[in-house]
């Protein structure tokens, strides 16, 4: 009997011990699944303001990428408008100790014929910025100024007119826009070897097709189409 008593006593005990572990470690693993709610919902609010933050971030970002556009934009505006009274003249040898206003009126007169008297009303002519290029090498563009722009609308006019010539001229564009314009050279020399009409406003060509006037954006644009035509680049 008494040895029952013992065995009981044990069990009780053992009882006894698992109900107070068992409380101990419920304790436990609720705390730290408290723990792991707070933090969690700390990270989720720390993500809800990193999220706000790179939405406005983004929203400033792009604002202020419009505004510079917008800016370009003008900027490319007042160099145009700068310049509408100028020209160059393209591919006249440079000579030491020039006066380039002075040739720039004797060449225009010469070489497209202008009545004795005109007046070109040229304010000021220089060679486009940059180093001398050796004697090989093409020379450096002429800038002309005129007082008045339709005198040099006239003049250009006449000059384009007046083809064949090694000497030529052209309105005096942005860098940026020269840049664009160079890359249409080999479709231009596609379509003058084809004896194909085209105009280049600023930027853009203007190409007479014989099922139509077409314009295109870029080389690029008018490259794929000349393909699709048949026409190859060399």
């Amino acid at each position: 009997m008494e040895g029952l008593n013992s065995i009981t006593a044990e069990i009780r005990d053992f009882k006894k011990e698992v109900k107070e572990n068992l409380t101990k470690f419920k304790e436990e693993n609720d705390a730290e699944i408290q723990k792991q709610q707070e933090d969690m919902t700390e990270a989720q609010r720390r993500i809800a303001e990193l999220e706000e933050w790179r939405t406005e971030a983004k929203d400033a970002i792009l604002s202020l990428l419009k505004q510079q556009r917008k800016l370009q934009e003008k900027l490319k505006e007042v160099e145009g408008h700068g310049r509408r009274c100028n020209m160059r003249i393209y591919n006249v040898a440079e000579q030491d100790g020039e006066l380039v206003q002075e040739m720039a009126e004797k060449l225009l007169h010469r070489e497209l014929a202008l009545p004795a008297g005109t007046e070109l009303q040229i304010q000021r002519a220089h060679r486009s910025l940059g180093k001398k290029p050796p004697p090989e090498a093409n020379p450096r563009s002429m800038v002309v100024n005129f007082l008045k722009y339709q005198t040099k609308e006239e003049i250009l006019t006449k000059a384009w007119k007046n083809k064949g010539k090694r000497i030529f001229f052209d309105h005096d564009y942005p860098t940026e826009v020269i840049e664009k314009r160079k890359s249409y050279s080999e479709t231009k020399k596609a379509l003058k070897d084809r004896k194909i009409r085209f105009q280049m406003p600023m930027t853009k060509i203007r190409i007479h097709w014989s099922d139509g006037i077409k314009i295109y954006n870029n080389a690029e644009e008018t490259v794929i189409d000349m393909r699709g035509r048949g026409l190859e680049m060399e």
